[in-house]
């Protein structure tokens, strides 16, 4: 029987900066809220990201500034 070592197990992928070109964004605009939550639910579960803290956390993570001061 013939072990494989150094093979990596593949990663997790993790949330993207805020200011990354890879992170969603939302406007602030109401019509696009739904698209934006739907989003952030895809790439949550893709990171499994499962603590209802951290997922209200990077749902406004990627929010304009002006409209997360509000």
């Amino acid at each position: 029987m013939k072990f494989v070592t150094n093979r990596r197990m593949p990663s997790i992928p993790h949330m993207p900066l805020a200011l990354s070109p890879s992170a969603p964004r939302w406007d602030g605009r109401a019509r696009n809220l739904r698209t934006y939550i739907r989003l952030i639910k895809r790439m949550l579960a893709a990171t499994e990201i499962t603590d209802e803290q951290q997922k209200l956390k990077w749902l406004t993570e990627y929010v304009d500034l002006d409209i997360n001061d509000q």
